[in-house]
Order: structure tokens, then C-alpha cells, then sequence
């Protein structure tokens, strides 16, 4: 028998119910889930890849106020059960994710690590904290395909500064984004630091 726990709507769900962005307390309260839920998944060897705010959604009752991480068809596990040592980095691969969350080494098409998922948590928070995201609906024309729609996305991400994307949003998000690029391949982010970060800001 398979037993499914009931959750509450999405974070997508109720941000478009409510018509409006989340407090910047709601958001750092969030992040600081988030770090956690992460944490907890990559000590398992697995990669969400498909973080974004229809995947994340809260409980019922008396959960209300806990986050969780659903959908993980697009997980993938990055630790060799036998060496235990992460997979090889390769490049040339399709994009996976949902493009307007996903990470710029995604869009590269590189082998995805534990940043590209701390990463998307950053695309995340900041579309928590405007409501939007400045790649949706950046071309006035729709583009041809599907290719042309991840080019355009990308080439948004890649002209938009990290002072641009985190204007008016708690800054730890800020930082979380420096720290993203500061990381490599093979490098474990440091989730109960980037945590109290954001408690500090509480």
C-alpha cells in the first residue's frame, strides 16, 4: 500500500492568491527552511535540479508554517554509491529544470552539483520577495522554440548583475548568490552558515 501525506498549496499557489510579493520576514523565514531542507537532501547524495516555488509547499494543521520540497522527478543522485565520492563533472548536457529557476551552469549545459540547487533557492527567494523574476516576460516577441526561449533566458540571467537581481530584497539573498558563484563542482555549501545569516536579518 502507498501512503501519501496531504500538503497545503504551493508557494506559487499563494503568492498568486494573495496578489502580492511575501514580507521580507516571510521570505527570510523561507530561506532559512530552505538551507535546511537542502542540507538534508545533498547529505543523502541527492540533487533536487527542479527547485522552484510550484515544488515547494506547505503542510496542514498544525504544519502550516513548514516548507517542503516535493516533485523530485528531475532528482538525481551525485554521490558513487561505491566510491562514495561524487560523480565526474561533465558538460554538453541538456538543460533540467524549470529554465527561469534554474542555474546558469544548468543553462550551460554542465553536470549539476550542490550549488546549482542552492542556487535556484536564490532564484526562488528573490521571486518570493518581488513577485516576479526580471527574465519572465523580458522579450516583447515570443520566441520561435523552445531553444530560442532558454537562449533568451539565459542571456537575461547572464546581463543582470547580482545588485540588479537582489535590489530590494533582504540581503542575505545577496550573499547567498555570492557564495553561489564563489563555489566549485566538488564543493559542499555551508548550509548552517548561510542559515544563521539569515536569522540574523530575522
Amino acid at each position: 500500500m502507498l501512503s501519501m501525506e496531504v500538503l497545503g498549496p504551493s508557494l506559487s499557489e499563494i503568492i498568486k492568491n494573495r496578489k502580492s510579493p511575501f514580507s521580507p520576514r516571510q521570505v527570510l523565514q523561507v530561506a532559512i527552511q530552505l538551507m535546511e531542507r537542502l542540507s538534508c537532501i545533498h547529505s543523502r547524495g541527492i540533487l533536487h535540479r527542479d527547485l522552484k516555488p510550484s515544488n515547494l509547499v506547505i503542510g496542514i494543521d498544525n504544519n502550516k508554517d513548514v516548507i517542503y520540497m516535493i516533485d523530485f522527478g528531475l532528482s538525481k543522485v551525485f554521490i558513487n554509491q561505491n566510491t562514495h565520492t561524487q560523480i565526474p563533472f561533465q558538460d554538453g548536457l541538456r538543460v533540467t529544470g524549470t529554465a527561469p529557476f534554474a542555474s546558469l551552469s544548468a543553462h550551460e549545459g554542465h553536470e549539476q552539483s550542490p550549488k546549482d540547487d542552492l542556487e535556484c533557492v536564490g532564484y526562488v527567494l528573490v521571486y518570493l520577495a518581488k513577485g516576479s523574476l526580471p527574465w519572465y516576460n523580458s522579450t516583447t516577441k515570443k520566441p520561435a522554440n523552445i531553444q530560442q526561449a532558454l537562449a533568451d533566458i539565459k542571456e537575461k540571467k547572464l546581463s543582470t548583475t547580482i545588485e540588479e537581481l537582489c535590489e530590494g530584497v533582504p540581503h542575505p539573498i545577496q550573499n547567498l548568490f555570492l557564495e553561489c558563484q564563489r563555489l566549485k563542482y566538488e564543493d559542499v555549501p555551508d548550509y548552517k552558515n548561510l542559515a544563521q545569516l539569515f536569522s540574523f536579518y530575522l
